[in-house]
Formats: structure tokens, sequence, C-alpha cells
């Protein structure tokens, strides 16, 4: 399983942290947030990758607005199978963006770059993938970006809340 999620984000808001969620950290006993983002624990964020991965990395390039996530795991014959927090469409959350708002609020504060045009014209070299090729990687075996492009950007969007949240307290 591989994969690369480019998200553009507004320059003014401060990158706080970057990481992983559940089997994808370097602790892969601590819960990921399922479908529900609105429950979703950033205390769960995890700054470190599962040792497991043969490759992860998180580059942010603040002053661009642009932060990209490439992970490359071989779970072996039976593929990823996620066991903690999925929910009932077998969906669990692999890896957040959490922004600081600046004090002017902003229409789109996250986007995913990539569409499935390019990913079909440039696999790999696309700006977002995901590939599976063999086991299980979910109920697609190669989800849509769109469905990557959801993901990040509500996990973007509450991290940004829980942030704000901890400031007014």
């Amino acid at each position: 399983m591989s994969g690369r999620f480019t998200l553009s984000f507004d320059p003014s808001m401060r990158v706080v942290a970057a990481g992983w969620y559940g089997e994808f950290g370097a602790n892969p006993s601590l819960p990921a947030p399922t479908g529900d983002l609105a429950l979703a624990d950033i205390s769960t964020l995890q700054l470190q990758a599962n040792a497991a991965m043969q490759h992860a990395s998180i580059t942010v390039d603040q002053a661009a607005g642009l932060a990209v996530f490439e992970f490359e795991f071989d779970w072996g014959p039976a593929g990823m199978v996620p066991s903690l927090n999925v929910d009932s469409n077998g969906h669990t959350n692999i890896a957040a963006l959490l922004l600081e708002a600046p004090a002017q609020p902003m229409a789109d504060a996250v986007t995913v770059l990539g569409s499935p045009a390019q990913t079909a014209a440039l696999g790999t070299e696309s700006s977002t993938y995901m590939l599976c090729t063999s086991g299980y990687c979910g109920v697609n075996p190669v989800p849509e970006p769109q469905v990557w492009a959801m993901v990040m950007a509500s996990l973007g969007v509450i991290g940004w809340r829980v942030r704000g949240r901890g400031k007014a307290a």
C-alpha cells in the first residue's frame, strides 16, 4: 500500500502539527478517528510514523501553503486490515494536518491537489494517489481521490476548530 496526499492550505494559517493516526502511527494501539470527525481526539495524532512503514514522510512548505504526506507499507499477503475505530463502511483516518486559523475567517481552508484524471494520467507521479496491489485496503482497492480529499480537509477543519476551542478556554 502506498500513497501521497498533497494538501493546499491558506499560508496565513499556521501549521501546528502534522502526523499519523491509528495503525499508521508509531503506537498502532492508539485509536484513529472514524467517519464522525466531530468526535476526533487530536491528542491521538502521532508525529512519528509506524516503524513498519518502508517509507513515511510529511513535508510542509508554510510559505507556499503546501503539505505532502507520503507513505509506503508492505502489510504482507493479508494487506491492510484496520482494526481500531473502523466505521461501518470499513473507513478509518490515517493522517491529519492541524492548522491554526488567522484572525480573519477564510472560505476554503484546505484543498487536496490532484484529480482522478491527473492520477489516471500520471499514476504515482500525480499530486495525490493511493495504490493497493494485494490484500485488503478498504472497500475499494484504490479509493477515489475525492474520498481522501474529504477526509483530509475534514481533519484539517477539526484540527482548526479544536485549536480554536483550546485558545478560547
